[in-house]
């Protein structure tokens, strides 16, 4: 945790995540949710104590199924930056949150208004958190209601507050979901085409030191040199990453062979393959002395791929993968890259809204973004050498 001198990243994420502010949209209904939001956390901050320091959670905000759309995240940093205008608080840091609800699986749908309080209170624990600021939104005809809630830990004493601000064409491009919501209970979600920022950085050793850089599609790696990739997907996503080998050989990089943690990604969040907190503080991958082209394959789809999890499971059985097993895997990845560029492919119970404004991407610093319906393969060559 740190305090977040944070106005500056907080609206940082508001252009992520608003178009209309990085292409002039229609902006009064955002602005008006400034105002209105600044004014709901004046009138429940009087929970906070003044004389003394304490630590402020903010979860984004849910919708009534317990999923976020990107309005729902837009408007938690807003309240980021109203949060660590006061002067006692320290703000739990977005990414550390994050990181935290996974590893304890605290979903988003446990922080919404009628669910079990004591999932929240364990949510503040592991947060070392003193408050938590949430609340839901609910659109309703030509407006969208919002329900600011700051809840004290262990007490669960909270003061809510509510506003409505307009549906105006910025406020619906932004209603689609980040952070799906749990249960299908029979209705159709409206998701955004499937977007995943994506970046390959590597080091190597140099005379006086380490030399670490971003790596490019076909850029060449000596051996010994190490690399990493990062990703974030803009929406819920199933990703795998597979390595084959300059041998011909195949291994699975992510889901963690042996490690039963869900390849399930949160949308705008970023994930680091090796991720030094689960593998006993490896952050690279280090290429052998057996020189070759080495392909990495990219998927990320808004539904599992079942074939790939069962070729995944005779991997594991296998410690690794054979040319046989290779072969199967390339063919299911072809078949969903053939899926994801048919223009006619559907998910049960998943509708794309392409947005009227101009979407901004996710961003993991450089890189790239991938952008498909339903799901994208990318294909990644390191020249070993």
């Amino acid at each position: 945790m740190e305090r977040m001198r944070g106005f500056v990243a907080a609206v940082g994420l508001a252009v992520i995540l608003c178009p209309s502010f990085a292409h002039g949209g229609e902006r009064g209904s955002l602005e008006e949710l400034d105002s209105r939001l600044a004014k709901a956390w004046m009138e429940v901050a009087g929970l906070l104590p003044a004389d003394k320091p304490v630590t402020v959670a903010v979860v984004p905000f849910s919708d009534y199924y317990g999923g976020v759309t990107k309005l729902g995240s837009l408007a938690a940093g807003r309240l980021e930056a109203c949060v660590c205008q006061h002067p006692q608080v320290t703000l739990v840091e977005r990414t550390r949150l994050e990181e935290l609800l996974k590893e304890e699986d605290i979903k988003q749908s446990d922080f919404a208004a009628r669910a079990d309080r004591s999932r929240q209170q364990k949510a503040l624990k592991v947060l070392n958190a003193d408050y938590l600021a949430t609340g839901e939104l609910v659109r309703a005809g030509d407006t969208v209601s919002f329900t600011l809630r700051l809840v004290k830990a262990g007490t669960g004493k909270a003061n809510v507050s509510s506003f409505a601000i307009k549906s105006d064409a910025a406020v619906r491009d932004l209603l689609v979901y980040v952070r799906r919501p749990p249960g299908g209970e029979g209705r159709t979600i409206e998701v955004p085409p499937m977007e995943l920022a994506f970046k390959v950085s590597a080091q190597s050793k140099l005379p006086g030191g380490v030399r670490e850089f971003e790596l490019k599609d076909g850029e060449t790696l000596k051996s010994g040199g190490q690399f990493q990739l990062s990703f974030m997907p803009a929406s819920d996503s199933w990703v795998y990453i597979f390595l084959f080998d300059s041998r011909g050989g195949c291994s699975a990089l992510f889901p963690y062979p042996g490690v039963k943690i869900s390849n399930r990604c949160l949308g705008g969040v970023k994930y680091v393959v090796p991720d030094p907190n689960i593998l006993g503080g490896s952050r690279w991958f280090v290429l052998d002395e057996n020189t070759g082209t080495e392909r990495l394959f990219i998927v990320a789809s808004y539904e599992p791929v079942g074939n790939i999890d069962r070729i995944l499971d005779d991997m594991s059985k296998m410690r690794g993968g054979s040319g046989a097993l290779g072969r199967r895997l390339k063919d299911e990845m072809r078949k969903v890259n053939r899926n994801a560029r048919n223009g006619s492919k559907t998910v049960p119970g998943l509708r794309l809204r392409r947005p009227s404004l101009a979407p901004e991407p996710p961003t993991v610093g450089a890189g790239e973004t991938l952008r498909g319906r339903f799901a994208v393969v990318k294909e990644f060559r390191i020249e070993h050498r």
